[in-house]
């Protein structure tokens, strides 16, 4: 009997995925080293697509982390966010600048990532700095 092939990744669960990814990296204190060979461990042929979105994300991760300050609330900083929500923030706002994903599906995947791993009412925050980084 031939193996079954599994049905192909959605690109709900690719975001799930690097969202979890960058989440460790956020929690290492973005320890590069550390967070490479973490990368070494975890890849596989199944999820190679999204470890190159990380290495992306986190080539241009400055010029991200800027663009997403400027629409923080006065006072806050990308560095006070939560790893879950910097996760969400800075790959939604990665396929904003660098994808051709229509922007309001981007949007709306973050809500729904933010509803599903953030506090309560953190969806509503970064739907907001979002809808910001968008215009």
């Amino acid at each position: 009997m031939a193996a079954q092939k599994k049905p192909p990744i959605t690109q709900h669960q690719k975001r799930i995925n690097i969202i979890e990814i960058l989440y460790q990296y956020f929690l290492q204190q973005e320890n590069e080293a550390n967070f490479e060979n973490y990368l070494k461990e975890i890849t596989t042929s199944e999820n190679e697509s999204q470890i190159k979105t990380v290495r992306e994300i986190l080539w241009y991760q400055k010029t991200l982390i800027k663009e997403i300050e400027k629409h923080l609330k006065p006072g806050w900083t990308f560095k006070g966010l939560k790893p879950t929500e910097k996760a969400i923030l800075i790959l939604a706002s990665y396929e904003i600048f660098y994808t051709n994903t229509q922007k309001p599906i981007i949007i709306n995947e973050a809500i729904i990532l933010a509803k599903q791993y953030c506090d309560n009412n953190a969806y509503k925050y970064i739907n907001g700095v979002l809808d910001k980084v968008n215009k």
